[in-house]
């Protein structure tokens, strides 16, 4: 199921996406940011990768543009629990198309389909303590900061502290209809 925003199309990953994929595997600005590592990754790893997608449980979307489909990142669904209804979510982008609103869309759509379509209850994320424009990205969408794992993850040779993000279904339902 596509996911269609005012600028922003979450659709299913193509074979024809995996170059920019790649790119964002192997993009320095992606790792500094980002909670979790990643070590190089050739294109036939990335291509092995893609073709392997449907042994994974998390649901992954192409970030592109509704105007003239140009693809900027990746939107996941992941860490499901069915049972326990939660689950997190994470966006990657491409350097050139951060502060321009496409990630804070991004996360909007995905929210929306979590608790409209998937009936979750909560959501959390991880961010890094130096990931400014991710925390206000995420906060504009309604998270609120619960918690920080100090000195948690090893990034440019320092540790960084990590933020815990949350959002419960019914503050993101009571969000909506006082506005």
């Amino acid at each position: 199921m596509n996911l269609i925003g005012e600028r922003v199309l979450l659709r299913e990953l193509r074979e024809s996406d995996m170059e920019l994929l790649n790119s964002l595997m192997n993009s320095e600005f992606v790792e500094i940011n980002t909670v979790g590592w990643s070590k190089p990754v050739t294109m036939s790893e990335q291509m092995n990768w893609f073709r392997n997608l449907s042994n994974d449980s998390s649901i992954r979307y192409a970030i592109s543009n509704l105007s003239n489909n140009e693809v900027y990142g990746t939107g996941i669904i992941s860490r499901i629990d069915w049972k326990n209804k939660n689950c997190s979510i994470d966006i990657k982008l491409d350097e050139k198309f951060k502060k321009n609103g496409y990630g804070s869309e991004t996360i909007s759509l995905l929210i929306k389909y979590a608790f409209s379509e998937l009936n979750m209850n909560s959501i959390s994320i991880k961010i890094l303590d130096h990931n400014i424009a991710s925390q206000k990205a995420f906060e504009k969408n309604g998270f609120k900061k619960v918690g920080e794992l100090k000195k948690n993850v090893y990034k440019n040779g320092k540790y960084n502290d990590v933020y815990i993000y949350y959002l419960l279904k019914e503050d993101y339902i009571d969000e909506r209809n006082r506005k």
